[in-house]
């Protein structure tokens, strides 16, 4: 039942993005943070069977970004007559666990017609007029102590949680080490040890997102390499930003803490 009332949302989605292709999409009805909902007329929760994919479009610095399920990616792209494009997207090569089309999302998130209506964004094929991915918005959660600003990040991190579970059970022996995290505002770098290996990208913030650029990481090989991907994983792309007090930094992903960590004199 469940699926029949999912393949008529999906339809009904198509109709309404051919009705709305006709009407100038304005930039803040697409501005902010997207989480997917369907790719090719399939529900995203069974065929992602981790992370969602996510899109954050910024008007500001015209530039997109977000998580395939796995891998993040960015790149700037051009709205105009509805139509948007980013040829030119790049992302991290991290490898990526079960069999997930990531590759199918990013060629569909370059390019295609776009539609909004209550809340729900589609991208329909320019070619065959098919809708290929369909959004829901967001929800950020509202940060108790308001806006954190740059400054608050700057200084150095080290992993206390990872998904709920402490850091110390999951990086348990010697090697990996517990991940660390520097923010280095001045110069808009974040880097540190994901585990085993160093980790570094350039980051800005943006409507309390932690927008992270695609992350490089070390090579080297250490016994268990499950957590440190799952952190670079996490340290990735969009997060939303809070800080219950001056110590505590949480990295939060559609409204759940995914890293906690503790500020280091």
């Amino acid at each position: 039942m469940k699926k029949i009332l999912f393949i008529v949302f999906v339809i009904l989605i198509g109709l309404q993005g051919c009705q709305q292709s006709s009407k100038t999409v304005d930039p803040s009805q697409i501005e902010g943070f997207w989480v997917l909902k369907s790719i090719d007329g399939n529900d995203a929760k069974i065929v992602f069977t981790g992370a969602l994919p996510t899109v954050l479009f910024d008007f500001k610095e015209m530039n997109i970004s977000g998580t395939g399920g796995c891998n993040s990616y960015s790149g700037v792209f051009t709205l105009d007559k509805n139509i948007i494009s980013a040829p030119n997207i790049v992302s991290t090569r991290m490898l990526c666990f079960g069999d997930i089309p990531e590759q199918d999302f990013f060629e569909r998130i370059k390019s295609g017609i776009v539609s909004v209506e209550d809340s729900v964004l589609a991208i329909t094929n320019i070619e065959n007029e098919a809708v290929s991915l369909i959004f829901e918005k967001g929800k950020s959660p509202v940060a108790k102590k308001g806006p954190v600003s740059v400054e608050q990040l700057a200084g150095n991190w080290m992993l206390k949680t990872m998904e709920g579970v402490q850091a110390s059970a999951i990086f348990s022996s010697s090697e990996p080490k517990i991940p660390t995290l520097m923010i280095e505002p001045s110069d808009s770098i974040i880097g540190g040890n994901a585990g085993c290996n160093r980790y570094g990208s350039k980051f800005r913030v943006s409507d309390n997102l932690l927008i992270v650029e695609p992350v490089f990481a070390t090579q080297m090989a250490c016994p268990d390499m499950e957590g440190e991907y799952k952190y670079l994983k996490n340290i990735a792309d969009t997060s939303e930003l809070s800080m219950p007090d001056n110590n505590t930094l949480l990295l939060m992903k559609k409204g759940a803490a995914v890293l906690e960590f503790e500020k280091v004199n």
